[in-house]
């Protein structure tokens, strides 16, 4: 495997994980079901390997694409943008090692303080869903072409469909 499908197939991967974590935490979900009873260890797992996965893509873009220079990725970034939005925009970047960074924080918490990942506040973790939905969209469907732009695409449609369906579900069923 060279450096162009490493980077490739680890994101692509990533993804896939993520999207079965998303699908196993949104079926596990249960009106007044404690979060911290819905995760189970291996939803934990699937969320570890999807941030490794996200790790090694980093790692292996900034390696074999980047060459370990930082003015190379911003400038590349820039470019991208440029060609996508009409404007050139490098601190684009930035917003991917934040990506990393909180990934990697989750996956601390997550691993090293339990009880404390599941005691926090909801808004938190819908916040950081959030953002890395937002990062995973731009970098896995806005700023990608071919097969991994309608893949991505359609990954994120079911999960969305997944997730109203259940919130749906969840409130036809309780009583008015």
């Amino acid at each position: 495997m060279d450096g162009k499908e490493l980077i490739l197939w680890s994101v692509r991967l990533g993804l896939a994980c993520y999207a079965v974590f998303c699908y196993r935490i949104i079926q596990g979900r249960r009106a007044g079901t404690p979060r911290k009873s819905v995760a189970s260890n291996q939803d934990r797992w699937w969320w570890s390997l999807s941030g490794l996965l996200f790790g090694l893509h980093f790692l292996a873009a900034f390696h074999f694409h980047h060459h370990w220079s930082h003015q190379h990725a911003f400038t590349h970034t820039a470019q991208r943008t440029g060609q996508m939005l009409g404007w050139e925009f490098g601190y684009g970047l930035y917003f991917n090692y934040c990506f990393l960074l909180l990934w990697m924080v989750e996956l601390i918490w997550w691993w090293g303080f339990v009880d404390s990942y599941f005691r926090r506040a909801t808004w938190i973790t819908l916040s950081i869903h959030g953002y890395l939905l937002f990062v995973i969209v731009n970098g896995a469907v806005v700023f990608v072409a071919g097969p991994t732009r309608w893949i991505s695409l359609l990954v994120l449609l079911l999960v969305g469909i997944l997730s109203g369906s259940r919130l749906l579900g969840k409130t036809e069923s309780q009583p008015a």
